[in-house]
């Protein structure tokens, strides 16, 4: 995933309970870390199926207000952290009121945002200091996953294979399919195949039903077996390719 957070604002992101592993600008983060984006910074991040966070945006004048009532400084912005632990007890009250916000069950959201501004900025500007995993090799693993995700916007999926990959990013075929069942939960096939079925829906979605049929798209997107086509695609989308080309 690549963005930009709000501009101007700094961001805390708390992820919803998974137990699993995320991997957020460098850093390998457990769902018991709250990062944080500073103000101009950049998203980039991969995380595995079931991935839910709330973000939670202020300025630095509200950041500045709530420290003032705390009585803690804001140190300058090369001395925050960008990722901080707080004690589940707390996560478990900080993830409810994002819940409430995000359902309009908040009475007061205004004053359930300044809540959570109380809870976790002492934990962040004070919080005992913790080293988040950034080796080399892990490093060395995101370089190659960003080198598959350019190098499929720009080939044929069709005919792309692991050993092209391997090749492509100078690796061993043993590291490419830890770094994408790290970040994806899925072995590099199994990610082409269902970017390739996502291919094929938005070609269904903007196909017109009176004119093209399910076998002439899959058939331009390499799918030579029509059946088998179908299957994968329902298992992936829940229903048949014709029928998102009928809705089209």
């Amino acid at each position: 995933m690549f963005g930009s957070p709000p501009q101007d604002m700094i961001t805390f992101n708390i992820m919803e309970p998974t137990n699993r592993r995320y991997w957020v600008r460098g850093m390998d983060l457990g769902d018991d870390t709250i990062w944080v984006f500073p103000k101009g910074s950049e998203l980039e991040s991969c995380a595995p199926p079931g991935f839910q966070v709330h973000t939670l945006s202020v300025s630095e004048g509200k950041l500045e207000a709530v420290s003032e009532a705390l009585r803690i400084p804001v140190p300058i912005r090369s001395r925050r952290r960008d990722a901080f632990t707080i004690p589940p007890k707390y996560l478990a009250i900080v993830r409810n009121q994002l819940r409430a916000i995000r359902d309009g069950a908040a009475q007061t959201p205004e004053h359930s945002m300044l809540d959570i501004l109380h809870a976790i900025f002492p934990l962040w500007l004070e919080g005992p200091s913790r080293s988040f995993d950034k080796r080399p090799s892990m490093r060395a693993r995101d370089i190659a996953v960003r080198k598959c995700l350019e190098l499929f916007e720009n080939c044929d999926l069709g005919t792309l294979s692991s050993r092209d990959l391997v090749k492509e990013c100078n690796i061993s075929e043993r590291t490419l399919q830890y770094a994408f069942l790290e970040r994806f939960g899925a072995s590099p096939a199994d990610f082409i195949k269902s970017k390739r079925l996502g291919n094929a829906r938005l070609a269904l979605r903007l196909g017109h039903h009176d004119k093209d049929s399910v076998g002439d798209i899959a058939f331009s997107l390499g799918f030579w077996h029509l059946g088998q086509f179908g299957v994968e695609y329902k298992r992936l989308f829940g229903e048949r390719p014709s029928q998102t080309l009928k809705t089209s």
